[in-house]
């Protein structure tokens, strides 16, 4: 049986405005030819890899935790693109 990968939610109303500003930098950031560059080299390094490590079960966390970070800037990069786009 195939396990669901989790991926990180982020409400789909942010209340916080201090956040919502941090998100719609994260898309500022990353929506230049050096973060889409970015971007696309840890899309190659994280996305639909397993994160395992044979026989290191540190090694997978590790791996783990860099996937996490990286699908973490992704959503944050949504919601800024999102945001940016409702004028927020």
């Amino acid at each position: 049986m195939k396990q669901k990968q989790w991926e990180p939610q982020l409400d789909d109303k942010v209340d916080d405005k201090e956040r919502k500003k941090v998100a719609v930098n994260y898309f500022l950031c990353f929506n230049t030819q050096a973060g889409l560059e970015v971007l696309k080299d840890l899309e190659e390094m994280y996305q639909g890899k397993s994160s395992v490590v044979a026989n290191d079960p540190y090694g997978t966390y590790f791996q783990e935790g860099c996937r996490f970070v990286y699908l973490l800037i992704k959503e944050t990069v949504k919601l800024g693109e999102e945001l940016k786009s409702k004028g927020e």
